[in-house]
């Protein structure tokens, strides 16, 4: 019962949110999203850097992932029929 209840209180909340609409304040976000994940990704790859480093970019890539998953499951209901 309850994923049916927070389905439906999602739902509600996006339920004036157009697909347009939701890309028109979602793309530039995403975008410096996805730039800052090619930058981190890009230097931990190429850059030999201490741990300490290495493990700050890891957290970065990670916060990234989490942005792109988050918007993507939460622009679902503004797709749903």
């Amino acid at each position: 019962m309850w994923p049916r209840v927070r389905a439906l209180a999602v739902a509600t909340m996006f339920s004036g949110v157009t697909p347009q609409l939701w890309r028109k304040y979602t793309d530039w976000p995403l975008m410096v999203a996805a730039i800052i994940f090619l930058a981190g990704y890009s230097i931990q790859v190429i850059a030999n850097l201490p741990y300490a480093h290495a493990d700050a970019l890891d957290d970065i890539i990670w916060a990234t992932w989490v942005v792109f998953a988050f918007a993507s499951f939460a622009s679902l209901p503004c797709y749903g029929s």
